[in-house]
């Protein structure tokens, strides 16, 4: 069915806990040991919880979607609303970072935390963006499409 299609190598970047990896640089926390839970409203029991750390989520179960009142009552719990233009600016940023390593048209930004990156026969491009990204809280996936 796929036959006639040409061959390409697509890597998918997926920057993993990004609001909670945002805030934790900004507050010089590390995102993997912190439980830090980005919520919409601090001043409202309602308030969505928008993003977790991977923290939060293994001690205290924590989830996107939950609400503030969910949320165990424990002092080593970050609480940091949203700074949505701090998280475009470094979303922006990781887009010129990967313009080193391919032309803009091959970055395909889908949100504010995820690009699929078209290798259109860039041989050694996929393993220069892992060497890259080593070290980021990130996903990075290649494949062949």
């Amino acid at each position: 069915m796929y036959t006639d299609l040409p061959d390409r190598k697509i890597v998918c970047l997926d920057m993993r806990s990004f609001y909670a990896s945002c805030a934790a640089v900004m507050e010089g926390l590390d995102v993997m040991d912190t439980p830090i839970a980005i919520i919409g409203n601090k001043e409202r029991k309602g308030g969505i919880v928008l993003a977790a750390s991977p923290a939060l989520k293994k001690e205290f179960g924590v989830q996107t979607g939950m609400r503030l009142y969910e949320i165990p009552d424990d002092p080593s719990i970050r609480l940091i609303e949203p700074k949505m233009q701090f998280y475009i600016d470094v979303s922006m940023e990781i887009a010129r970072l990967l313009n080193r390593y391919v032309p803009k048209e091959a970055i395909h930004v889908y949100s504010v935390d995820e690009s699929f990156i078209d290798l259109g026969g860039r041989s050694g491009s996929g393993g220069r963006l892992k060497r890259q990204f080593n070290g980021c809280k990130t996903s990075l996936s290649i494949s062949s499409s």
